[in-house]
């Protein structure tokens, strides 16, 4: 089991090409279910394999999102009949890009800093749609564990902190960005319309694609 702590951020992309500067790119097929008390399981294809991921989230998170993962490779087999069962699938390609630094500032022994600290690592999913071509949105992953590991251990009194992630800086020029956490209602309507009209296809579709 791993801790995943991170930040979400919804946004248009402007410029595909920009994708190709990502530090690494992989391929993704995913296939969704849920438990009956809602925990999400998937299983996940790469060229690497197939793997089994169980995802537990606190309820009624607000701010950074936590969640524990649990990790199985598993057959093709098994990934067969798992997919069977699944309710939609997702084609997707990650877009990895690593940060030089991170700025951020904070209030510290009452005066206010700014703090310099090792990058981030921004996982980017853009997801494919029927005919093969990528929506116009994409959904951003910061992971942020390290970083909360170095505040913890050099500012173990510091208790709020503001981030500058600098989003729209990334090389594809990512625009209208919401970040999740502080998502108006809104936002998080324009959001679920990304995933019912862009990002989700059923997973009867997935036997025409293959």
């Amino acid at each position: 089991m791993a801790k995943e702590t991170e930040s979400v951020v919804y946004a248009t992309i402007t410029n595909l090409e920009g994708l190709r500067q990502a530090n690494t790119i992989e391929e993704q097929l995913q296939f969704e279910a849920k438990f009956q008390n809602g925990t999400p399981i998937r299983i996940r294809k790469t060229k690497e394999g197939y793997v089994q991921t169980i995802k537990e989230r606190p309820k009624n998170q607000t701010g950074i999102q936590v969640s524990e993962e649990t990790n199985q490779v598993v057959t093709a087999e098994f990934a067969e009949a798992f997919i069977r069962q699944c309710h939609r699938w997702l084609n997707k390609v990650r877009f990895t890009f690593n940060s030089k630094k991170v700025t951020l500032t904070a209030t510290i022994n009452g005066v206010f800093q700014t703090v310099h600290l090792p990058g981030l690592k921004f996982e980017v999913d853009c997801y494919k749609n029927g005919n093969d071509e990528f929506a116009p949105y994409c959904k951003i992953d910061i992971e942020l564990d390290e970083i909360l590991n170095v505040l913890k251990k050099n500012y173990p009194d510091l208790k709020k902190f503001e981030f500058d992630f600098a989003i729209e800086t990334l090389p594809f020029a990512p625009k209208d960005c919401i970040l999740l956490s502080s998502a108006t209602e809104e936002e998080k309507a324009k959001i679920g319309q990304m995933w019912d009209e862009h990002f989700n296809r059923s997973i009867e579709g997935y036997r025409d694609w293959e």
